[in-house]
């Protein structure tokens, strides 16, 4: 989706938002990155309503992932 000419149309706001930050001056590479080297990402990722296609904010971090955002950060605290 991401490489489509017409990222910039997308239905998708995400896809939209990046299609606008890559037309900016500047390269970009989009890299796929393994469900076990972001397991935080992919946390979220099932969190979601697939069927959604606005963008959720987030104020705090779900229960779910708080142990994985304290092992990246130990001085963290997210409590």
């Amino acid at each position: 989706m991401l490489h489509a000419l017409d990222a910039d149309r997308s239905t998708f706001s995400l896809v939209r938002a990046i299609a606008k930050l890559r037309q900016k001056c500047w390269m970009t590479d989009i890299i796929w990155v393994p469900r076990d080297g972001n397991r935080a990402a992919d946390i979220l990722a099932k969190l979601t309503d697939a069927s959604a296609l606005d963008m959720l904010r987030l104020l705090t971090p779900p229960r779910r992932l708080i142990p994985l955002l304290q092992n990246d950060a130990p001085d963290a605290s997210f409590t």
